[in-house]
């Protein structure tokens, strides 16, 4: 769980930086905006389904102390 939580911070900064340079030429070329935004969309649509899991996992483990 933390190396796939380390791969998403460095994944999180591709992202990031194909949306904030589609967004400086957004004018000339939107639907680089257009592919980049819904790059994004998928992205936190993957962290959240993992953020998900983990919340399961924690649940898991935290019923077996009781």
């Amino acid at each position: 769980m933390r190396e796939k939580a380390l791969k998403v911070i460095d994944e999180d900064r591709v992202v990031l930086d194909k949306l904030l340079k589609a967004f400086k030429v957004r004018k000339e070329e939107p639907e680089k905006l257009e592919e980049a935004s819904k790059e994004c969309v998928l992205f936190c649509n993957t962290v959240m389904e993992d953020s998900l899991e983990t919340l399961k996992l924690v649940s898991r483990l935290e019923k077996s102390w009781e």
